[in-house]
C-alpha cells in the first residue's frame, strides 16, 4: 500500500495511518452481519452434531470464532458466524 506515503506533512513517510483506515473501512461490511450462538450438550459427539446442524442451518455463513469447553457437567461451544 504505497498510496498515502507522503513525506510533505504529518508523519513524514509513515504509511501506517492510511493503511489502518483502509483496512478498517474494508472490515466494516464483514462485521455488520455477525451472529453469536451458544450450544450445550452432554457429550462431545452431541456437541459436534449441534455444531454441524448450525452450519447446515446457515450454509452461506463462515466461521469467525469458536470456543469449546467442559464446565464440569456439560460441553459448551460459543460459535460466532458472519453471514455474507
Amino acid at each position: 500500500m504505497s498510496v498515502g506515503n507522503l513525506k510533505t506533512y504529518g508523519n513524514k513517510g509513515n504509511n501506517f495511518p492510511f493503511q489502518l483506515k483502509t483496512l478498517q473501512g474494508l472490515s466494516l461490511g464483514q462485521c455488520s452481519k455477525i451472529q453469536e450462538f451458544d450450544l450445550n450438550a452432554a457429550t462431545p459427539g452431541a456437541l459436534k452434531t449441534a455444531i454441524e446442524m448450525l452450519f447446515q442451518t446457515y450454509p452461506n455463513a463462515y466461521l469467525v470464532s469458536k470456543t469449546v469447553f467442559f464446565d464440569g457437567g456439560q460441553y459448551v461451544a460459543f460459535v460466532t458466524l458472519s453471514n455474507v
